[in-house]
């Protein structure tokens, strides 16, 4: 849960309320702790102050990761999570994938994700040799992921003692296409953020 509130009255200004449906983690090469990724996370946002004609309260997904360890000096990668609806069901649909280096070991992956049922599950995992990331395209073996029209943009830079990154990060229209046909698979709307330095 994240809450900002005034500093004189005490309302709430916003309130954010998470719940992970699902959890995964794997190994990262050269790390021996795993990451922890939670796609798909149920979130209501609330913001009367800010948003006073806007609902109570508003339903969203969102994503959570979590790596920590002696990771390499130097690092860069791109990530998306992209979140549709299935055409049959009309549930929540979608994946997250990264093109990522930590000094010299390669670390990409493409990750599927469904919720049916009410139940939310990882239910594909693609080879990590066929998944790249090209600019605002992102590939795996039998589709791409365009970033189409950007909504916000973030840039900021992370500096300590040790660490000097630039990171960027943008909420997009997103689409999902067939790599054979061309054919578009899938709408919805996609997080990226690039990032590139030192930690």
């Amino acid at each position: 849960k994240i809450s900002a509130r005034k500093a004189a009255g005490g309302g709430a200004l916003l309130d954010v309320k998470f719940a992970t449906q699902v959890k995964t983690e794997w190994d990262v090469p050269g790390q021996a702790e795993k990451v922890i990724h939670r796609p798909l996370l149920a979130v209501t946002v609330s913001a009367p102050s800010l948003l006073p004609n806007s609902p109570p309260t508003v339903s969203l997904h969102g994503y959570s990761k979590r790596y920590y360890g002696p990771y390499p000096h130097y690092w860069s990668y791109r990530f998306i999570t992209f979140v549709g609806k299935d055409a049959s069901s009309g549930e929540p649909k979608g994946f997250w994938t990264a093109d990522a280096t930590f000094g010299y070991n390669k670390y990409n992956y493409w990750k599927d994700f469904s919720a049916e049922d009410g139940k939310a599950a990882v239910t594909n995992h693609e080879e990590k040799e066929k998944c790249y990331h090209q600019m605002h395209v992102g590939h795996c073996s039998g589709r791409e992921v365009h970033l189409k029209s950007k909504y916000a943009l973030r840039e900021l830079t992370l500096r300590s003692e040790r660490s000097d990154s630039v990171m960027t990060e943008a909420f997009w229209a997103a689409e999902v296409v067939d790599k054979a046909t061309g054919k578009l698979v899938m709408k919805g709307y996609a997080f990226n953020e690039h990032c590139m330095g030192t930690i």
